[in-house]
């Protein structure tokens, strides 16, 4: 019981990230960010050669919330970030380094 109320957990809180990110629905047409503030931020997606999505999603996601810890309340930058982190995943055989994520982040 205890195994399935921390897989739920986990799944729910997902969803509810998925739900406010909403990115992973966009894929190869960008992200858009339903901000708490009320704002909205949409990006195209960056421009590369998809290699292997396998932790895209979970990428952007990690990127946000450490973004959004980094800099409170900057929604843009936490977007961003985000966005450069699960794009430069996608592009990559492995998950992305920092660098390669600083390099794609410029770019938005």
């Amino acid at each position: 019981a205890e195994g399935f109320a921390l897989r739920r957990g986990a799944q729910r809180r997902r969803e509810l990230l998925d739900h406010v990110l909403g990115a992973h629905h966009l894929a190869e047409d960008g992200a858009v960010l339903l901000a708490e503030n009320g704002k909205i931020y949409s990006a195209p997606a960056p421009q590369g050669e998809v290699i292997n999505a396998v932790g895209a999603g979970d990428s952007m996601v990690a990127a946000f919330i450490a973004a959004s810890m980094e800099k409170p309340g900057d929604y843009e930058y936490a977007f961003k970030m985000g966005l450069a982190a699960g794009s430069a995943s996608a592009f990559s055989v492995n998950l992305a380094t920092k660098e390669e994520v600083v390099k794609i982040y410029k770019t938005i």
